[in-house]
Protein backbone atom coordinates (compact mmCIF):
# COMPACT_ATOMS: atom_id res chain seq x y z
CA UNK A 1 0.00 0.00 0.00
CA UNK A 2 2.61 2.66 0.41
CA UNK A 3 4.68 1.93 -2.45
CA UNK A 4 1.11 2.65 -4.04
CA UNK A 5 0.80 5.68 -2.26
CA UNK A 6 4.12 7.10 -3.49
CA UNK A 7 3.70 6.44 -6.81
CA UNK A 8 0.31 8.41 -7.15
CA UNK A 9 2.31 11.12 -5.31
CA UNK A 10 5.53 11.19 -7.98
CA UNK A 11 3.15 10.89 -10.85
CA UNK A 12 0.90 13.96 -9.67
CA UNK A 13 4.28 16.10 -8.93
CA UNK A 14 4.50 19.16 -11.24
CA UNK A 15 7.27 18.27 -12.87
CA UNK A 16 6.10 14.28 -13.93
CA UNK A 17 2.72 16.21 -15.04
CA UNK A 18 4.35 18.72 -17.27
CA UNK A 19 6.09 15.81 -19.55
CA UNK A 20 2.46 14.41 -19.99
CA UNK A 21 0.73 17.68 -20.60
CA UNK A 22 0.57 17.00 -24.35
CA UNK A 23 -0.89 13.58 -23.76
CA UNK A 24 -3.65 15.09 -21.23
CA UNK A 25 -4.68 17.81 -24.06
CA UNK A 26 -5.08 15.63 -26.76
CA UNK A 27 -8.00 13.77 -27.98
CA UNK A 28 -7.24 10.34 -28.46
CA UNK A 29 -4.55 10.25 -26.04
CA UNK A 30 -6.62 11.74 -23.08
CA UNK A 31 -8.66 8.79 -23.43
CA UNK A 32 -6.16 6.72 -23.21
CA UNK A 33 -4.55 8.24 -19.99
CA UNK A 34 -7.80 8.40 -18.23
CA UNK A 35 -8.08 4.94 -19.24
CA UNK A 36 -5.11 3.74 -18.14
CA UNK A 37 -5.99 5.45 -14.50
CA UNK A 38 -9.27 4.05 -14.55
CA UNK A 39 -7.98 0.32 -15.41
CA UNK A 40 -4.61 0.27 -13.47
CA UNK A 41 -4.39 -2.86 -11.03
CA UNK A 42 -1.29 -4.45 -9.52
CA UNK A 43 -2.15 -7.92 -8.48
CA UNK A 44 -0.05 -8.13 -4.91
CA UNK A 45 -0.45 -11.43 -3.25
CA UNK A 46 -3.35 -12.25 -4.29
CA UNK A 47 -5.09 -9.02 -3.92
CA UNK A 48 -6.21 -6.76 -7.02
CA UNK A 49 -4.99 -2.77 -6.49
CA UNK A 50 -6.45 -0.46 -8.23
CA UNK A 51 -6.09 3.26 -8.21
CA UNK A 52 -9.24 4.93 -5.80
CA UNK A 53 -8.68 8.54 -5.69
CA UNK A 54 -5.01 10.69 -6.85
CA UNK A 55 -3.48 12.36 -4.16
CA UNK A 56 -1.85 16.18 -5.07
CA UNK A 57 0.57 16.98 -2.72
CA UNK A 58 2.09 20.36 -1.76
CA UNK A 59 5.36 20.48 -1.31
CA UNK A 60 7.18 23.57 -1.83
CA UNK A 61 4.22 25.86 -0.49
CA UNK A 62 2.95 27.48 -4.26
CA UNK A 63 -0.36 27.64 -4.72
CA UNK A 64 -0.30 28.63 -8.48
CA UNK A 65 1.78 25.09 -8.91
CA UNK A 66 -0.48 23.73 -6.67
CA UNK A 67 -3.72 24.64 -8.75
CA UNK A 68 -1.98 23.81 -12.39
CA UNK A 69 -1.58 20.48 -11.16
CA UNK A 70 -4.75 19.89 -9.71
CA UNK A 71 -6.15 21.39 -12.87
CA UNK A 72 -4.12 19.04 -15.05
CA UNK A 73 -5.19 16.04 -13.21
CA UNK A 74 -8.88 16.82 -12.81
CA UNK A 75 -8.78 16.99 -16.80
CA UNK A 76 -6.34 14.10 -17.56
CA UNK A 77 -9.07 12.18 -15.28
CA UNK A 78 -11.96 13.21 -14.74
CA UNK A 79 -13.60 10.04 -13.19
CA UNK A 80 -11.17 9.47 -10.13
CA UNK A 81 -11.89 11.34 -6.99
CA UNK A 82 -9.42 13.86 -5.99
CA UNK A 83 -7.40 14.27 -2.53
CA UNK A 84 -5.45 17.55 -1.91
CA UNK A 85 -2.78 17.51 0.39
CA UNK A 86 -1.52 20.98 1.93
CA UNK A 87 -1.43 22.02 5.46
CA UNK A 88 -1.69 25.58 3.60
CA UNK A 89 -5.17 27.04 3.12
CA UNK A 90 -4.05 29.27 0.68
CA UNK A 91 -2.49 26.47 -1.18
CA UNK A 92 -5.93 24.35 -0.32
CA UNK A 93 -7.98 27.45 -1.21
CA UNK A 94 -6.32 27.69 -5.40
CA UNK A 95 -6.55 23.85 -5.90
CA UNK A 96 -9.97 23.33 -4.64
CA UNK A 97 -10.91 25.93 -7.24
CA UNK A 98 -10.22 23.42 -10.21
CA UNK A 99 -12.62 20.42 -8.52
CA UNK A 100 -14.59 21.45 -6.00
CA UNK A 101 -17.57 19.98 -8.48
CA UNK A 102 -15.78 16.50 -7.13
CA UNK A 103 -15.91 17.11 -3.16
CA UNK A 104 -12.47 16.34 -3.14
CA UNK A 105 -10.92 15.38 0.33
CA UNK A 106 -8.78 17.86 2.05
CA UNK A 107 -5.96 16.53 4.31
CA UNK A 108 -5.41 18.21 6.95
CA UNK A 109 -6.93 20.56 9.47
CA UNK A 110 -4.43 21.03 11.92
CA UNK A 111 -4.63 22.67 15.56
CA UNK A 112 -3.06 25.49 14.07
CA UNK A 113 -5.25 25.96 10.48
CA UNK A 114 -8.39 24.14 11.43
CA UNK A 115 -10.71 27.41 11.34
CA UNK A 116 -9.31 28.07 8.05
CA UNK A 117 -9.89 24.61 6.67
CA UNK A 118 -13.48 23.71 7.93
CA UNK A 119 -14.42 27.29 6.79
CA UNK A 120 -13.37 25.85 2.91
CA UNK A 121 -14.44 22.62 3.53
CA UNK A 122 -17.47 23.85 4.77
CA UNK A 123 -18.10 26.56 1.81
CA UNK A 124 -16.78 23.95 -0.90
CA UNK A 125 -18.85 20.56 0.61
CA UNK A 126 -15.52 19.02 0.62
CA UNK A 127 -14.81 15.95 3.15
CA UNK A 128 -11.89 17.20 5.74
CA UNK A 129 -9.48 15.11 7.27
CA UNK A 130 -7.64 16.09 10.51
CA UNK A 131 -4.45 15.17 11.73
CA UNK A 132 -2.92 15.94 15.64
CA UNK A 133 -0.78 14.65 18.18
CA UNK A 134 -1.93 11.64 20.45
CA UNK A 135 -5.43 10.74 20.97
CA UNK A 136 -6.35 13.48 23.31
CA UNK A 137 -5.54 15.87 20.59
CA UNK A 138 -7.36 14.37 17.89
CA UNK A 139 -10.34 14.26 20.41
CA UNK A 140 -10.35 18.26 20.64
CA UNK A 141 -9.43 18.97 17.41
CA UNK A 142 -12.48 16.67 16.15
CA UNK A 143 -14.74 18.53 18.14
CA UNK A 144 -13.61 22.20 17.27
CA UNK A 145 -14.25 21.39 13.56
CA UNK A 146 -17.58 19.64 14.17
CA UNK A 147 -18.47 22.99 15.85
CA UNK A 148 -17.24 25.00 13.15
CA UNK A 149 -20.03 23.21 11.38
CA UNK A 150 -17.75 20.34 9.46
CA UNK A 151 -19.54 16.76 10.66
CA UNK A 152 -18.45 13.32 9.59
CA UNK A 153 -18.37 12.46 5.57
CA UNK A 154 -20.98 14.29 3.34
CA UNK A 155 -24.03 12.61 1.87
Amino acid sequence: MKSACSAMRRSSSPERLRGRDQGLRGGRRRGKEDDAVKNSEIDRVGQKLRVDAIAVTDEGGDAAKFASVVKQVVDGAPGVPIILVSKDPAVIEAGIAHCADKRPLIYAATADNADAMAKIAKEKKASLAIAAEGLDALTALSEKVKALGVDGPGP
